[in-house]
């Protein structure tokens, strides 16, 4: 049987806090828990017993930013998560520099049980490369690890061995590194604040992890995985360094291509001439660009607070949500309809709207993707047209000259009466090409 979680919750909303709670349990997860809502209770749980905390972002006495500090200060290796309801991307990505193990916003608990596992997993991995890594011994030890380029640095960190496959990895002859410091692999575009942060690690003769661009003998740049252990030398032996190195270039190149595809898309999005949006399964505005704000008359963040049922006329909703069902049931891949808003000035607005759904690699919904086209002036058209028309067909109904109307190909579209009556017209000629008539022997003369 697995035993519970041992979770520190720093929350000051026992509702909040409850939620929490319950999506843990819906993930099968058993929480052993407590919490707490300022500075000098966090201190007094924080134990190397715990398995995890959950933070809330900002609360009136304290705050996660204060709280990651503070367990940094405590040297414990804990995952951290933040969980909060108005945090920004940028303030959660300064988050995770500081030490976040991951962050959700309150809206969105449902990843809550894959974060904490993905959370306990990494810190998993993490200790056992750690505990590996300081139980490595020299030679020996760096020979094992055949599949990563592998280095030992003498306390100059000058280079003293290399492995095979640190040589298949940068290029470079084993004779040619030996007595080379470890910076001699670094180039225009290596991180000066990388480079910080190891010597600081390091001449403090502690390890550090981090991703590093260094550049190959023939001056191509690799992406590394780095991890470096200092090895304190036993009965006076001097200090060494060992150093692991894994090439990660095709993932960082994948995870370039994926953010220029997203900034892309993001610009798409928001420069397209018509409306667009991503919608929640349940119907809730995520992203709304420009022009649709335009159309429905709201700003994103106004739309943000709604739902798309909130401002759908009630007479178009019933078809709108079964294309929904029948996209997020995989009966069909995309929908097209034409509906109404309602304007946030309280007029309608008529749309043209083709909403498709995206899903995630285990086929689960994210979003519906929408786009939507203002067709007032369509409809405004057709109105006009019709109304052209009718007058058209009661003028000629009403006229005691035979009269036919052709249109531009020669087809005959409208006669009164009088006109079947003289050029012996069948009634179920209408649309008929003139020159079909007349080869039929109906009114040699008509033109």
């Amino acid at each position: 049987m697995t035993p519970p979680l041992n979770i520190l919750v720093l929350e000051d909303n026992p509702l909040d806090t409850e939620l929490m709670l319950r999506e843990l349990c819906r993930a099968g997860i058993e929480p052993d828990w407590i919490r707490v809502d300022n500075e000098a209770d966090f201190l007094k749980h924080l134990h190397e017993g715990l398995d995890l905390i959950l933070s809330d972002f900002e609360m009136p006495q304290f705050n996660g930013t204060r709280a990651l500090e503070l367990l940094k200060k405590s040297g414990l290796d804990i995952p951290f998560i933040l969980i909060s309801g108005t945090i920004g991307e940028e303030t959660a990505v300064q988050a995770m520099k500081q030490g976040a193990t991951d962050y959700l916003l309150k809206d969105r608990l449902t990843r809550l049980g894959s974060a904490i596992q993905h959370a306990l997993d990494e810190n998993r991995l993490r200790k056992e490369r750690k505990a590996a890594t300081e139980a490595l011994r020299l030679r020996e030890i760096v020979l094992n690890a055949v599949s990563q380029g592998a280095l030992i640095t003498d306390e100059n960190r000058r280079i003293i061995y290399a492995n095979t496959s640190f040589t298949q990895l940068t290029g470079y002859s084993e004779s040619e590194v030996m007595g080379q410091n470890c910076s001699f692999l670094q180039g225009p575009g290596t991180d000066p604040a990388t480079i910080l942060k190891m010597r600081v690690a390091l001449n403090a003769v502690q390890p550090f992890e981090g991703e590093i661009l260094n550049y190959r003998k023939g001056g191509e740049p690799f992406w590394n995985d780095l991890s470096i252990s200092p090895i304190p030398g036993a009965e006076g032996q001097p200090l060494r360094f060992i150093g692991i190195q894994r090439d990660i270039t095709t993932r960082k190149q994948a995870e370039e291509a994926l953010r220029r595809s997203e900034a892309r898309f993001a610009g798409a999005f928001e420069q397209a001439p018509i409306g667009m949006a991503l919608v929640s399964p349940e119907g809730r505005w995520l992203k709304a660009n420009c022009s649709l704000c335009d159309v429905v008359g709201y700003s994103e963040t106004e739309l943000l607070c709604r739902t798309f049922q909130e401002i759908t006329h009630p007479e178009d909703l019933e078809l709108d949500l079964e294309n929904m069902r029948r996209l997020l049931a995989g009966e069909i891949t995309d929908s097209q309809m034409e509906k109404r808003y309602i304007h946030a000035d309280h007029h309608l607005v008529p749309v043209l709207i083709n909403v498709s759904l995206a899903r995630d690699d285990q086929g689960q919904p994210l979003y519906f993707i929408a786009q939507i086209q203002n067709i007032t002036e369509r409809k405004r058209t057709e109105q006009e047209m019709l109304r052209k028309t009718a007058f058209l067909e009661a003028q000629v109904g009403s006229s005691l000259d035979a009269t036919v109307v052709v249109d531009q190909n020669g087809h005959v579209t409208l006669q009164n009466e009088r006109a079947v009556e003289l050029f012996k017209i069948p009634q179920d000629f209408a649309d008929v090409p003139v020159d079909e008539l007349q080869a039929q022997g109906v009114n040699p003369n008509i033109s």
